[in-house]
Parts: C-alpha cells; structure tokens; sequence
C-alpha cells in the first residue's frame, strides 16, 4: 500500500466522465482553475488531517497524499460533492457513502482505525505477535491443564 495524491482517474471510479464533465461546464462556478482538482485537493486535505489527528500514522510528505486504503472512501465524498452542485437530485446511495465514508474518517481520527503509514509495504499485526509471546505452554507430559 502507498501514499498518492488523488487524481481524477480515482474519481472516474464514482462518477462517470459525463458527470464529471457536466461539473466542469455548470454556471456558477466561482474562482479560477480546475473546480475538480479543487475538490480533490479538499477532501485529501480532510482525509489527511484525520490521519494526523490520528497520531500513529506517518502522513506522506507531498501535500494532498493520502493512504490507498482511504481512496475509496475519498472519493465518495468528492463524488457526493460534485453531484450536490449539479441540477440532479442526489441518490440517497450516494449519500449514505458519503455519510459512511465520514464515518470511517472519524474512525481514523480517533484511532480506531489505523491506515497505513507512508513507506509502510506490509501491515504487521501487533496483537497476534504479542499473543504469541506471552502465551504459556498448558499442555506438557506433567500436565493437561486447559483441556
């Protein structure tokens, strides 16, 4: 697993190009540049500050990086953002990704989640490690204890 910055790719996977293109072209729009990178760039900045508030995950140098394993969740919500600012009503699907991807930001901003750390290859499991180290034997030729 790594730290990447979300690109819009990432959002052809909630969204079709159509919708995405459809958001581009909508009146309204205030501010110059790129409307989606902007939302891209906000929910990234959201997802990494949940991981910093964290305080056991070690975030990627380059601004707007965040884990893979958050990808999906992201982009629920750049997803739901882009839809809200379409003439189209939103589905109430994509609102309760949204609404769950929320929530598993919050998970992992009071560590009850843990994501991978920048550089991190493998997740190792600390509680299965510790188990087997501080188990005892119950079982030897004197005795049968626990059976």
């Amino acid at each position: 697993m790594a730290w990447r910055i979300p690109v819009e790719a990432d959002l052809a996977a909630a969204l079709s190009q159509r919708e995405i293109d459809a958001f581009r072209a909508s009146p309204g729009r205030s501010g110059d540049g790129d409307p989606v990178r902007a939302i891209l760039d906000q929910a990234a900045a959201e997802a990494r500050a949940a991981c910093r508030s964290n305080g056991k995950v070690r975030l990627a140098p380059a601004a707007n990086a965040i884990p893979d394993s958050l990808m999906r969740a992201v982009m629920a919500i750049v997803a739901f953002d882009i839809l809200k600012r379409l003439p189209v009503p939103v589905g109430e699907d994509r609102r309760l990704a949204k609404d769950d991807a929320l929530k598993l930001l919050k998970k992992v901003a009071e560590g009850r989640i843990v994501p991978e750390s920048d550089g991190e290859e493998t997740l190792v499991g600390g509680p299965a490690i510790e188990l087997a180290g501080s188990s005892r034997r119950r079982v030897t030729d004197r005795t049968v204890e626990g059976l």
